[in-house]
């Protein structure tokens, strides 16, 4: 992947397109948009989601529900409850933005309505991927916790806005997105480090979505105007900045914040090699 502000090479998109579909077809499956299901990813997740609890140490399950309902930075929070909170919590803006465009009329009138519809019911899988890391740790999560009402408002800005100006918006968020999860897998592997079992499987939820992520902001780049990827320069930084109090467990845990300048670095070199090997890069 060139760098986040440089466009894809002319004349590329198309065939670019028609691959990333292809990936998308190998990786998930046959499509049910009416069930929201992807066939190969529905095996996937529900391993995930049947995991056995593998976390040894101790457990405050009423501290766990308060700190779930409200985070309170005044009460003491083991780190690895922390990184749990972030786990159930980091996906409540996408899970939000998903079922309002799902709910909006269908489109299918241009070449990109399909695959933007399948990356819809990719972040669905993020949602259940993520919620499912409780049951590690002998707990049970079953809905994304509602996002604040300025992410709301957002939402529904942006979901009213022409595509011109929407997509630097979107794949600002992309990247961001991204970084934000590349920062929780490094707080997963310090906060780990001695729970190789525990720490392998936070981690492959997390290198599921990575990959999938990396597709998206790919697929957002590749279906970008050419003045899309100048106003990104200027949409970035608020993008980041706005990660600021955005979610204190994670604030504590140092994953929050994004630095403005990690987002200005940002390309394929900076991300996994488990990552790379299995993402669509454009």
């Amino acid at each position: 992947m060139p760098a986040l502000f440089d466009p894809p090479p002319s004349g590329s998109a198309r065939e670019r397109l028609d691959a990333y579909a292809a990936f998308l077809a190998a990786r998930d499956g046959s499509p049910d948009f009416d069930r929201r299901t992807l066939s190969l990813r529905e095996e996937r997740t529900v391993a995930f989601e049947s995991a056995a609890p593998c976390f040894d140490g101790p457990f405050d399950r009423a501290l766990f529900e308060r700190q779930h309902r409200r985070y309170d930075t005044a009460l003491e929070t083991p780190p690895e409850m922390q990184l749990l909170l972030c786990f159930v919590k980091i996906n409540a803006n996408e899970a939000y933005g998903v079922e309002q465009v799902l709910a909006r009329p269908v489109r299918d009138d241009r070449p990109t309505d399909r695959i933007e519809r399948l990356l819809l019911l990719e972040e669905g899988y993020h949602t259940r991927l993520l919620l499912s890391a409780a049951s590690l740790f002998g707990v049970a999560v079953r809905e994304p916790s509602a996002p604040v009402a300025t992410t709301r408002a957002l939402v529904a800005g942006i979901s009213r806005l022409p595509e011109a100006a929407a997509r630097p918006v979107t794949l600002a968020a992309e990247a961001i997105g991204i970084l934000t999860f590349l920062r929780t897998l490094e707080a997963c592997r310090r906060v780990l480090r001695d729970r190789a079992e525990l720490r392998d499987a936070m981690e492959a939820r997390l290198v599921e979505v990575l990959v999938d992520e990396i597709g998206h902001l790919s697929f957002n780049r590749l279906a970008a105007r050419a003045g899309t990827f100048a106003a990104l320069r200027a949409i970035v930084p608020a993008v980041a900045m706005a990660t600021r109090g955005a979610l204190p467990e994670a604030e504590r845990l140092g994953i929050l914040p994004v630095p403005v300048g990690q987002a200005w670095r940002f390309d394929a070199s900076t991300l996994p090699e488990e990552v790379r090997r299995q993402a669509f890069i454009a």
